[in-house]
């Protein structure tokens, strides 16, 4: 029995893409059609080859002396290089323009430099505070402030107050002292 019903599935079915194929099902239908019976392989006939007439042996033409052939990739090959030489012979004149240039800005580098450290020194020597108060006092006619005293009084609002505090004040704790500042920051002056 078991057998019997292997086989009954194994007719219907279709092994790998298969049953996707509209081909296969517009040829067989739904169903797989029974399996025929297997006939021997038979090798395929070979066809006897023609046999092929006998070709006649070919001229040969004498052969003529030519010169020297050279082909036209070994010449373009020659002219690349030679140029490329060129190229670099000219390279090398610019490159030795440019040191000797490089050469010449360095030598005038060194004297700006020079002259820079000069003239800083004449200049510092310029600003002399004494030269500078007899050119003023002698040249210019400026005289000197009668008074040598810088004080002076300063009008401040009514508002502005100070409050001096005495030495040997209690000390409070810093939480007291927080509170106390800050309670006299609200309040408002009179």
């Amino acid at each position: 029995m078991a057998r019997r019903t292997q086989a009954h599935y194994a007719a219907k079915a279709v092994s790998g893409t298969s049953a996707l194929d509209p081909r296969y099902y517009a040829r067989y239908g739904a169903a797989v059609p029974a399996e025929q019976p297997r006939r021997p392989r038979q090798a395929p006939q070979r066809r006897p080859k023609p046999q092929a007439a006998p070709k006649p042996a070919p001229r040969v033409a004498p052969k003529e002396k030519r010169g020297h052939g050279v082909s036209l990739f070994a010449v373009f090959g020659f002219m690349t290089v030679a140029v490329m030489l060129v190229f670099v012979l000219l390279l090398q004149i610019r490159y030795e323009e440019v040191r000797s240039e490089a050469v010449q800005l360095q030598a005038q580098l060194q004297e700006l430099t020079e002259l820079e450290r000069r003239l800083r020194i004449e200049y510092e020597d310029a600003f002399d505070v004494t030269r500078v108060e007899d050119y003023a006092t002698n040249v210019l006619g400026m005289t000197k402030p009668a008074s040598t005293s810088r004080a002076g009084t300063i009008q401040a609002p009514a508002l502005d107050r100070a409050q001096v505090v005495a030495e040997n004040a209690p000390e409070q704790s810093r939480l007291s002292a927080f509170i106390s500042s800050v309670l006299a920051y609200f309040k408002t002056g009179k």
